[in-house]
């Protein structure tokens, strides 16, 4: 079987020699619950402008993504359904060869170009919490120097009856392990051992931090027992300050988890905090064990900066932690993520008529 896999992968890069520079993306598979490479093709939906699917079942990709005109890396890969952007799980690879195939001489562009792997390909997380309904969904890669490009173009994903049911049992929400909504947050800090640059107030059904220097914390009076296995923690939170981050500290002191970039529109957002990595890298494995023990609700420009949190949610599966993220609709949610796709999408357009048939896998 790998002789057979080594041969066709040869092949495949030999016919890519003809490809044209400007050959940005590469969709090779769209497949239903298949988390490895088979070679039938009747099974490959890449093509599809619809795809039938039950309840419960996944949807997978491989394929590529380079952006040769700007030079820059891919850096990640997300769907959005009607319109509301899905993070994807983080399952790349380099691609060494990839650039020379397809004639681009920029050789660094092969780092984290591959979208899944052969033995185990990306999963479109989320996909499988959903209910019966018809979605709109288009595949789109992001780059490190903040383009986009469209990987699949919009396309009809039908779940179950393809009938959007009224019952919110039948949408399948994934469930929390452990949850801190607004009422909850306010007591932590009412009763908190050690409060550090930073007050708070509590308003209706969020609580708002507000920093007067640079390292604004809070400990709790007693640290809060999540469980080890609720490692991902979902913050729906809104600012409009110039804040960074939000940490989480399993102990009082180190080691700690750190969130990816906030947005700072001042509308509600959702972000999954990955608690078992620790921050800084330096810091080795982590030691979530389960136990948290001090919030940073921010970090960056502080002097007079604040941040709303409305609940922090606990989930034992990122899937489920994207899910809820992205199912979740905040009650004022912001745009500026959803223009950005549709003005890429505009300019993809014009790249669709060079991107050709024979792709690289």
């Amino acid at each position: 079987m790998k002789k057979i896999l080594a041969i066709a992968i040869v092949a495949v890069f030999a016919l890519a020699l003809c490809l044209s520079a400007s050959a940005q993306v590469s969709l090779d598979r769209l497949v239903i619950n298949a988390t490895t490479l088979t070679p039938d093709d009747e099974t490959n939906l890449r093509n599809a402008d619809e795809v039938k699917i039950n309840k419960g079942d996944k949807l997978y990709i491989l394929g590529w993504a380079l952006n040769a005109e700007t030079n820059s890396n891919l850096k990640e890969v997300v769907y959005t359904l009607d319109g509301k952007e899905v993070k994807c799980a983080d399952n790349y690879r380099d691609r060494p060869g990839l650039t020379g195939a397809i004639g681009v001489a920029n050789s660094e562009l092969d780092t984290h170009a591959g979208i899944g792997k052969d033995d185990a390909t990306f999963e479109l997380t989320g996909i499988d919490k959903l209910g019966d309904g018809t979605y709109k969904v288009v595949i789109v890669c992001k780059y490190e120097d903040g383009t986009t490009e469209n990987l699949k173009e919009e396309f009809t994903l039908v779940v179950g009856t393809g009938v959007k049911s009224d019952d919110p049992g039948e949408q399948s929400a994934p469930k929390a392990a452990f949850s801190v909504d607004a009422a909850k947050l306010g007591d932590l800090w009412d009763n908190n051992k050690g409060a550090n640059q930073v007050d708070a107030v509590k308003g209706d059904g969020f609580v708002t931090f507000t920093a007067s220097g640079g390292d604004p914390f809070f400990a709790f009076a007693e640290p809060l027992q999540i469980g080890a296995d609720a490692k991902y923690a979902v913050v729906k939170y809104r600012t409009s300050s110039n804040v960074n981050t939000i940490d989480f500290y399993l102990q009082i002191a180190e080691p700690h988890a750190q969130s990816d970039k906030l947005v700072n529109d001042g509308e509600w957002h959702f972000i999954v905090v990955d608690l078992s990595k620790p921050f800084p890298d330096s810091m080795g494995e982590s030691l979530w064990d389960g136990t948290l023990a001090r919030l940073d609700p921010m970090t960056g420009d502080l002097d007079n900066a604040s941040i709303d949190i409305a609940s922090i949610d606990f989930f034992t599966s990122e899937a489920d932690a994207q899910a809820a993220a992205n199912g979740g609709q905040p009650s004022n949610p912001g745009t500026a993520d959803a223009s950005v796709i549709a003005i890429a999408a505009v300019a993809c357009i014009a790249l669709a008529g060079v991107v050709v048939a024979k792709k690289v896998r």
